[in-house]
């Protein structure tokens, strides 16, 4: 029997020997050591980026050289001499010749400012570009009073209404048809804010 002993012995020892070797390849096929870029990150990004739903209202509109931002009471006056902006229209910005009066002021400020007031509003009308003509034709008789006298610039259409008082201007661009709404309370300079907010409204781009 003890003859058999070291038989025994360098068996187990030899068996010892293979399950090493086993469990080291086994180490050598973990991830951790696997071939470079198997556990890179996954992008996971969707293959169409989603519309900005508000990329409509990123244009350059800074005021023209000398004038300011029309404040939402300042625009408040200026409508009372519109007949009424239809509904739907997406307000985006709107500049003065002369900043509005403040909360605090009191109505002979009002009165002062409006007397030598010319301001422009910008709204987007439709999500289509379109013929700017073709709006100033269809919203003209909505807003305001007088018969159309359509000419284009440089891309944008306009009209002077009720005897030069309201103004009308249209341009489209990638994101739809854009409608300037102005008022010119300042009589004695007209040609002269006509000018200057039809050099806005050409100026007017998608950022």
């Amino acid at each position: 029997m003890r003859r058999f002993l070291p038989l025994f012995a360098f068996v187990l020892g030899l068996a010892g020997c293979g399950g090493s070797g086993t469990n080291q390849a086994g180490t050598a096929n973990t991830p951790a050591n696997a071939p470079s870029g198997t556990n890179a990150p996954r992008n996971d990004a969707p293959a169409n980026t989603p519309a900005d739903p508000g990329a409509f209202r990123k244009l350059t509109t800074q005021p023209p050289q000398g004038w300011a931002t029309l404040s939402k009471d300042g625009r408040t006056e200026l409508e009372r001499h519109l007949k009424k902006l239809p509904s739907g229209f997406d307000y985006i910005a709107a500049v003065t010749n002369k900043k509005a009066p403040g909360g605090t002021e009191g109505p002979e400020h009002w009165a002062e400012w409006t007397r030598h007031a010319a301001g422009a509003m910008l709204y987007r009308v439709s999500d289509r570009s379109g013929d700017p003509a073709a709006a100033v034709k269809e919203y003209a008789p909505q807003v305001a009073a007088g018969v159309p006298e359509i000419k284009t610039e440089s891309g944008v259409a306009w009209t002077p209404l009720q005897g030069g008082e309201v103004m009308l201007a249209a341009f489209s661009n990638k994101h739809g048809t854009y409608l300037v709404v102005a008022v010119i309370m300042d009589n004695d300079n007209l040609a002269a804010h006509q000018q200057k907010i039809l050099q806005w409204a050409q100026g007017i781009k998608p950022e």
